[in-house]
């Protein structure tokens, strides 16, 4: 019986799972997985163990729970990053155009996770969500044009996991990360008989997809009764995109093959969840990032040509602190700190990916409807520091080099919502 229901759940997954906007931990992974999650600031989220969610976080924690569980959530995410012209020219011709510009819109991101006992110690769960997201477009005339005017990239990811109680204090777990991402990248293109006349720019796309397998592996321990510790591992990922580039320069447009590959970093997380007293939880957590392995975007083409998009990411780290407490039988409230530690140099940073060093504050709170259904709602504020954009790209085809030099302001706002069924 619990099969059957948790097959029937699995039919919505894929429409569970919407498009992600830049609102993320460093560059564009995304931390938004939970409405609780959020409501602690990411806090202890490999070690608390106490609902679906868990399946993302720590696959080992389904061996916790208490009967099938499912959840659904989502968010609304408001990011901003209001980047500013410090000087930016082409050939040393000012650029031209709009001097600023925010090139984000709110967006919507959801989660879909389900959790069932196989037997007493062995557990099933499926979970679909966007572990990475970035959605940015700016105005045409932009001063940042020839570094990018449109960035798009989501990845859809759909993870059937287990987990097994190797004795009450240890479990397990592990889980096949089925990936798909699709991405845009798009910047006008300089013309060297009129610099500094946007009016007179060309343009070029690329588009493209993608599908590649990872996993991830988790593993929780219990050294005492109050006392949960937990560590996760989540495996690097390539994903080899094959799609189209668009060019249009002097009036014409042309087509052909495209391919790059994006880098994902692998991550692992520490963290711990220690019951106070009956009521009060404090959670805390360690996160390390290998945004090395994101180096370049390296373009080849239909033609036989080639582009490279330098990134130059480095490994990076984010820390978080938080607390709950259950109010009553139907009550629970948390709140949390984290600071996230952009992997983007400032020699390398771009207006595609405008990222700085950031602090996220959270409030959250969850209500039981009944003994078998709870809602959950969180609110966070990231603020981040000002951050340069020093940026050189050449285009020896068109005799240009432009220089985009700019500042970035960056902060976000996000709302989050879940509901949670048990049986």
């Amino acid at each position: 019986m619990r099969i059957k229901k948790l097959s029937g759940a699995l039919a919505i997954a894929a429409l569970t799972t919407s498009y992600a906007s830049d609102v993320r931990a460093g560059a564009f992974l995304m931390q938004e997985q939970s409405a609780k999650g959020s409501g602690r600031a990411f806090a202890g989220e490999a070690a608390i163990a106490e609902d679906a969610s868990t399946i993302f976080s720590n696959p080992a924690g389904m061996t916790e729970l208490s009967g099938t569980q499912f959840q659904l959530g989502g968010y609304v995410l408001k990011p901003e990053a209001k980047l500013s012209d410090r000087g930016s020219t082409v050939n040393g011709t000012p650029v031209g155009g709009v001097g600023k510009d925010q090139g984000f819109d709110a967006q919507p991101l959801s989660y879909f996770y389900a959790a069932t006992p196989l037997q007493d110690d062995l557990w099933f769960g499926f979970a679909v969500n966007v572990p990475f997201g970035l959605a940015d477009k700016y105005k045409s005339d932009y001063f940042g044009r020839y570094d990018s005017i449109e960035t798009r990239l989501v990845a859809i990811d759909a993870a059937p996991s287990l987990a097994y109680a190797i004795s009450p204090q240890v479990s397990i777990g592990g889980g096949i990360d089925l990936q798909y991402m699709k991405g845009k990248l798009a910047n006008a293109l300089p013309n060297p008989f009129a610099p500094g006349d946007p009016s007179a720019d060309g343009k070029l796309s690329v588009e493209g997809d993608s599908f590649a397998v990872g996993y991830n592996l988790g593993i929780l321990v219990k050294p005492t009764r109050d006392l949960n510790l937990g560590l996760t591992y989540r495996a690097a990922l390539d994903q080899d995109i094959d799609g189209t580039a668009t060019q249009t320069i002097f009036g014409t447009t042309t087509k052909q093959g495209a391919k790059t590959t994006v880098a994902l970093p692998d991550s692992l997380s520490l963290a711990a969840a220690y019951k106070l007293t009956a009521d009060t939880t404090l959670l805390a957590q360690a996160n390390y990032y290998n945004w090395s392995r994101f180096d370049a975007l390296d373009f080849s083409f239909a033609d036989g040509s080639s582009a490279t998009v330098e990134q130059k990411f480095r490994d990076s780290y984010g820390v978080s602190v938080g607390a709950q407490h259950r109010l009553s039988d139907a009550w629970t409230i948390r709140s949390g700190v984290e600071f996230d530690q952009t992997p983007t140099r400032d020699a390398y940073r771009s207006t595609a990916i405008p990222d700085a060093d950031r602090i996220w504050l959270g409030v959250g709170a969850s209500y039981a409807v009944t003994q078998s259904m709870s809602l959950d709602v969180s609110y966070a504020h990231m603020f981040a520091k000002d951050a340069p954009i020093n940026r050189v790209t050449s285009f020896p085809a068109l005799g240009t080099t432009v220089a985009t030099q700019g500042m970035t302001e960056t902060s976000s706002d996000v709302l989050g919502i879940g509901l949670q069924v048990s049986f």
